[in-house]
């Protein structure tokens, strides 16, 4: 197989920060080289975790309207954003440092070429894009943008046994 990268001007969504200022929570310490097994019997949880089902430095990620993370980065909240969307977030808020995040929506169905939510399947829920702005002071602004997509130029099929 040969592939290469190319950058491709595609359909992206520019994270930013809201009016009114980023609400996220700031982490306080910081997540044991080895998983703690306490971590996940909520009867000893950690007294600096706010949830110790969730995962520390890193997110428990639904498409059914669940993202909830202890210690994480804005790169990797693009990352959730971006699985969750199917179309690459770009972080332009400038915020550095470690966040705590629990949000739940009702999910929506996207046009994923243009970025526009359809109506929701609960329209008495939220969508992402409310919750984002409404917990975390986080937006979503649909725009476009340079993206590294990984081309195939040839494939050999190799044949089998069989």
């Amino acid at each position: 197989m040969q592939i290469h990268h190319e950058t491709k001007e595609m359909a992206v969504y520019h994270l930013t920060a809201a009016r009114g200022g980023v609400k996220m929570a700031r982490s306080v310490g910081t997540c044991p080289e080895k998983p703690d097994p306490n971590h996940s019997d909520p009867n000893h949880p950690d007294p600096n975790r706010p949830d110790p089902n969730h995962p520390c430095g890193g997110f428990n990620i639904r498409k059914t309207g669940l993202l909830a993370g202890y210690n994480i980065g804005l790169d990797q909240m693009t990352e959730a954003l971006s699985f969750i969307l199917g179309r690459m977030v770009i972080d332009q808020t400038g915020l550095e440092g470690r966040f705590d995040a629990d949000i739940r929506w009702t999910p929506d169905e996207f046009n994923r070429e243009t970025g526009v939510p359809a109506p929701a399947a609960d329209p008495t829920g939220q969508s992402l894009f409310n919750v984002l702005q409404e917990k975390l002071g986080l937006r979503l602004q649909a725009a476009r943008g340079a993206v590294d997509v990984l081309m195939i130029d040839h494939a050999n099929r190799t044949p089998s046994e069989n």
